[in-house]
């Protein structure tokens, strides 16, 4: 069983618990510790966010509510998850690892400034996945159990055949790359927005098999967050960046290759997306 199995497990419970025994990861000392010693960049991103459970998430999604980050949870879902572990439905390390992955995929939406994109409708899906797919293989190349789109990039290949584009669309790859084949890690979401557009994919069946939901973020609009002037809400401060990179260095994780800098995020306080 893998990080993704129980993603859909989660995904198909529909069931709920008494409030009282809901799930908070926050005292659950055990994930905490495990949190610090794998995830410690997600610690890091925890200290300066807030965190809210809540049934209108579908699993997890990330808003940014007067410019301040706050990582959303559902709580009956999450739940499942804790009690079928402890029932012995599957390994307490599988439901950590998972849930680490689950708040790495949250932080990294702000890290890589997904929330300056505003879309609607068929856009608007295709840059949710686009993100998606940038943001799981990331997490995927550190731990394998996390989802890889790997059917629908050999999809999206497929198609570059059909529509004889392959001239001046790279076939991607999210294992080793063939010669001519470009590795998803080397792709930002907008290089991927551009496959779906030359292709005129639709992509609004991925859009809703996703980890988490992205309509829970609102409003990105600088002018309709910041009221129309004056600092503007729509995006984290800067200085959240800079605890974050300044904590980072004192744990020495740049020259390890940690989160903020992997995968081509050596410019990770520009504007990627």
């Amino acid at each position: 069983m893998t990080s993704d199995d129980l993603l859909k497990k989660a995904f198909a419970f529909e069931g709920k618990y008494p409030p009282a025994e809901h799930y908070d990861f926050r005292r659950d000392a055990d994930f905490l510790a495990f949190l610090h010693t794998r995830f410690a960049f997600v610690e890091d991103f925890l200290k300066l966010c807030g965190l809210d459970y809540s049934v209108k998430s579908k699993l997890a999604s990330i808003g940014l509510p007067e410019g301040q980050p706050v990582i959303r949870l559902n709580p009956e879902r999450l739940t499942f998850l804790r009690k079928e572990a402890e029932a012995g439905k599957w390994p307490i390390a599988l439901l950590y690892e998972t849930l680490g992955c689950l708040l790495w995929h949250e932080v990294l939406h702000v890290e890589l400034r997904h929330f300056t994109q505003a879309h609607s409708g068929a856009e608007s899906a295709r840059w949710n996945v686009a993100q998606d797919m940038v943001i799981d293989n990331l997490i995927h190349s550190r731990y394998p159990g996390w989802r890889n789109w790997e059917e629908y990039v050999n999809r999206i290949n497929v198609l570059i055949d059909k529509a004889e584009k392959s001239a001046y669309l790279q076939k991607i790859s999210v294992g080793v790359a063939a010669a001519g084949e470009v590795h998803i890690s080397e792709l930002w979401a907008r290089d991927i927005v551009v496959y779906f557009n030359l292709l005129q994919l639709d992509t609004s069946d991925q859009d809703k098999e996703r980890v988490d939901d992205h309509e829970q973020e609102g409003s990105v609009d600088p002018l309709v967050k910041a009221g129309g002037s004056g600092k503007d809400k729509s995006k984290p401060p800067e200085d959240l960046f800079d605890k974050l990179e300044s904590w980072a260095r004192k744990r020495n994780e740049k020259a390890a290759g940690n989160a903020f800098t992997k995968h081509r995020t050596e410019d990770w306080r520009g504007p990627p997306v």
